[in-house]
């Protein structure tokens, strides 16, 4: 009996190093690295997941490690984030049917670090993780800048110069007027997608709304809900689901606190 668990605890450890040399990994390539059967990877990841070690992403059912046991201070907030984020993701989706994103700031744009876009019913197109959005023209990027500190706030406007669309007319424009805009962002309350310039993929939602995620004063990421244009305006999607929205950005943020 002994053998055997000490057999498991070597074969659990050996699926959280493997974790731990990517962002998460699909159960097929868990499988290739550690070439555990399938089933018993399943359990091991069970029981990892019930102890906190673990967590499945709602965006691709893909297996990350959690900021549990981990010592790297540079990935804390964002794995924080992720932890937090899972369960209220999937109420905000059960509650609103239209889908959410978890974003945070990288280098200039905004990164899609979950999603839980694979849980609606209604045929707007998954995300991939790590896809990259515009800081000045995504309603996350907006939502960020409007409440970020001043410093940070122009190096990240800096920042957003160097990205793929500067030299864009419609990137210029937003440039000019973003300060304009941002102050917009804190009066409504959230950030919102530029109207022109700044179009998503097809079929993965026109327009969308965020708010921030803050955890003792600190601004950590944020979260949307994107929605079909063709279904309501801005005013009345934000008037109908803007309170939720904000509920679920607090309770991330509380979650987050508490640990």
């Amino acid at each position: 009996m002994e053998q055997d668990a000490v057999r498991a605890l070597s074969r659990g450890l050996g699926v959280l190093d493997a974790l731990e040399t990517r962002d998460a990994m699909a159960l097929r390539d868990l499988h290739r690295i550690t070439r555990l059967p399938k089933p018993t990877l399943l359990r091991l990841l069970s029981t990892l997941e019930r102890h906190g070690y673990v967590s499945q992403r709602l965006a691709d059912g893909c297996w990350r490690r959690t900021s549990r046991g981990r010592l790297s201070a540079a990935s804390e907030a964002k794995e924080q984030l992720l932890d937090c984020s899972t369960a209220v993701l999937h109420d905000l989706c059960r509650d609103v049917i239209w889908p959410s994103d978890v974003g945070v700031y990288r280098d200039g744009t905004m990164e899609i670090i979950e999603s839980n876009r694979a849980l609606t019913p209604l045929p707007i197109a998954r995300v991939p993780i790590g896809l990259r959005v515009s800081l000045l023209g995504s309603g996350l990027g907006r939502a960020w800048l409007a409440y970020c500190g001043d410093a940070e706030r122009r190096q990240a406007i800096a920042d957003a110069c160097h990205v793929a669309d500067r030299s864009t007319r419609a990137g210029a424009g937003l440039r000019r007027n973003i300060e304009a805009v941002l102050e917009h962002t804190r009066q409504k309350g959230y950030g919102c997608r530029a109207a022109t310039g700044v179009s998503a993929p097809a079929g993965q939602g026109d327009i969308g709304i965020a708010v921030p995620i803050l955890s003792t004063g600190r601004l950590l990421g944020c979260v949307n809900i994107v929605w079909r244009s063709t279904a309501m305006s801005e005013a009345v999607f934000a008037g109908r689901y803007l309170p939720r929205l904000q509920q679920a950005a607090a309770a991330i943020g509380a979650q987050i606190s508490a640990s």
